[in-house]
């Protein structure tokens, strides 16, 4: 899959093909999320005009109407009469759609702005936002409320309603990853007594929804898109879904929530899923760098084990042995000085790479190896 565009909003040229693993890096406001965003728009069109038309969203032509319904507010003016915009090197056109055209959505996407999606605690539904709100927001929360709505936490058994931690949705290590990083000895389980709410039940005390940490709280929403890709029985992927998108997955969580969020991430691509990231954590960078050595090395599972103190098992070697053979992106988002944006391929992420978008890795170790060129020459001198 490979996406090239031109003259769109900020981003004067980008041109990036997906590998198994992409991760988008660049300082903020460089084009990341409208680069994503217009990747989904690319590739899943059609179903994006039918599904604001079920809803009720209208529009009187392609430019504005439309772009601000699938980007957000304001956003009319980031296409215009200079934007190319080709996938897998076929113009797209927003006049018309293509022939041959999925009936399904091939994208799932999560986006940064996630944790709106959790109104007091239960997913909101697509007509509870507003016109101006991105499309992948709005659909997003809505694929989250209808699985919770047609029966997550809801069974009978020994788990209850238990939506956290679930035996038959996550492998047993990565499932203890999440507990000891990010809920601890809480579980979080569905409450219908007032009205049906995500709780997390911590000894004696049920907490709502905003009284959870910011974590806590940002990890959910990325737990419950980690669901619906992984579901329970024979199935093991969804497949009406050929590329999942999430944006910015740091936001909120410690480094270890996020290492742990990753061995998610790692299923997702041992089950064949292609996965993009956009990112401003260099955690994810040092985990592309030891990826990218390990494929080179022919390395086994053993080195991604220790990385993530965890015991063998059967099921996590399994996952890992897929990912070390996995291909591996890594593209730099840059403004240059008139203010155009486009973007590099940095996959190497040589430090010593001429190239400075390649040796900082997009800007994410400058502020790092600067602190440790002071500290150094401090050092020297006493």
């Amino acid at each position: 899959m490979r996406l090239t565009v031109e003259n769109l909003g900020p981003v004067v040229s980008a041109d990036i093909a997906f590998a198994d693993l992409t991760l988008l890096v660049g300082p903020q406001a460089t084009g990341k999320s409208l680069f994503l965003q217009t990747l989904k728009l690319a590739f899943d069109f059609p179903v994006i005009k039918k599904e604001l038309k079920r809803f009720g969203f209208v529009w009187n032509s392609v430019s504005p109407g439309l772009i601000e319904l699938v980007y957000g507010e304001g956003t009319a003016s980031v296409w215009n009469a200079a934007t190319r915009v080709t996938l897998n090197d076929k113009v797209v056109d927003l006049g018309r759609n293509p022939k041959n055209a999925s009936k399904e959505e091939r994208i799932f996407y999560i986006p940064a702005q996630r944790v709106m999606t959790l109104k007091s605690g239960w997913p909101r539904p697509f007509t509870d936002y507003e016109s101006g709100d991105p499309y992948a927001l709005k659909h997003f929360s809505e694929q989250l409320r209808l699985m919770m709505e047609t029966g997550l936490g809801q069974g009978s058994g020994e788990e209850g309603s238990n939506v956290f931690p679930h035996s038959r949705r996550i492998k047993s290590q990565l499932k203890q990853a999440i507990e000891d990083s990010v809920y601890q000895a809480g579980n979080i389980k569905v409450d219908a007594d007032r009205r049906k709410r995500l709780m997390l039940k911590v000894g004696d005390s049920n907490l709502p929804f905003m009284t959870w940490s910011a974590g806590q709280r940002e990890f959910l929403p990325l737990l419950l898109g980690m669901y619906y890709l992984l579901p329970p029985g024979k199935h093991t992927k969804r497949t009406d879904v050929d590329l999942v998108v999430i944006e910015e997955p740091e936001m909120g969580l410690h480094p270890k929530a996020i290492q742990a969020f990753m061995l998610l991430v790692f299923e997702l691509i041992s089950r064949d899923y292609k996965v993009a990231i956009s990112t401003h954590s260099p955690v994810l960078l040092e985990l592309a760098w030891v990826l990218a050595a390990m494929r080179e090395a022919k390395a086994g599972p053993d080195e991604l084990l220790q990385l993530f103190q965890l015991k063998p098992s059967a099921a996590v070697r399994a996952i890992f042995e897929k990912v070390i053979t996995a291909r591996v992106g890594v593209h730099s988002f840059s403004r240059a000085a008139d203010g155009s944006v486009r973007s590099r391929d940095i996959s190497s992420l040589d430090a010593g790479a001429a190239d400075e978008a390649t040796a900082d890795w997009g800007g994410l170790t400058s502020f790092a190896s600067r602190a440790s060129d002071i500290v150094s020459s401090l050092m020297s001198q006493i």
